[in-house]
């Protein structure tokens, strides 16, 4: 209990340093990018390195191989799921937020910064203290369930938008069960920074025929989707389960 209390109070602090330091800098990509590396990054290599063991604190180790693979199957396809299955309560909740969230993706400066402080950054940043902190920090008192549960509440409630609740707590939950199962932080860095990535490519027009083929084959979009998002989970569980009874 007393590390899930800590996991938890770490959390808080690294967040609240996140929206002081945005708060202090104002709008724009560069007071995002600064807030994510001094709040979040900042206070979660801090702990660690405080505690002893900070590569060990903050499961940065490489996954294996197999692990590796499912987590990039997930990372180009779970995205797709997830915008099908949360388009009905973006829809009906929507007050103008994805309208401004299109706007930052799109705006400002050359589109592979934009992939660098929206995409990048966050991935790294935010999965330090959501998952490998808050997530493998619950689960000894919470169990795995829970713990990724938590997280992902956690994670979608730091996003300060309720039309986007349904999807961060739908890709923290997916991105928790990846560290918890790798206990490494890699594989939900790489789905994490693929998930926005591609919203950014998306939302920019990058790949035009890309964008029409989404809109002209729905199903069959969705079907591939899923193929890759089961292949990509069954691969970590596969490798979980080796890792378990080797």
């Amino acid at each position: 209990m007393t590390a899930a209390v800590e996991s938890v109070a770490v959390a808080i602090a690294a967040i609240a340093a996140f929206w002081l330091i945005g708060g202090s800098l104002g709008p724009g990509l560069t007071a995002l990018a600064l807030a994510q590396l001094g709040g979040l990054a900042g206070v979660a290599l801090a702990w660690a390195a405080s505690r002893g063991q900070l590569r060990a604190r903050l499961a940065l180790r490489l996954p294996r191989p197999t692990a590796a693979l499912g987590a990039l199957l997930i990372g180009v396809s779970f995205w797709y799921v997830n915008t099908r299955l949360s388009a009905p309560l973006v829809r009906l909740w929507d007050d103008g937020e994805v309208a401004r969230l299109t706007a930052t993706m799109t705006s400002g400066p050359s589109l592979g910064a934009r992939l660098l402080v929206i995409a990048i950054v966050p991935a790294v940043c935010e999965e330090l203290v959501c998952r490998a902190i808050l997530a493998r920090g619950l689960r000894p008192a919470t169990g795995p369930i829970a713990a990724c549960a938590l997280s992902a509440a956690g994670f979608a409630a730091f996003h300060l938008a309720w039309v986007r609740l349904v999807p961060t707590f739908l890709l923290g939950l997916v991105l928790a069960a990846l560290t918890l199962a790798t206990e490494s932080i890699a594989p939900a860095m790489l789905v994490h920074a693929l998930n926005n990535a591609i919203a950014i490519a998306i939302a920019s027009n990058a790949w035009p025929d890309g964008n029409a083929a989404l809109a002209a084959y729905p199903t069959l979009t969705l079907a591939a989707a899923l193929a890759l998002t089961t292949g990509g989970l069954a691969l970590v569980l596969r490798d979980w389960h080796r890792s378990r009874t080797a």
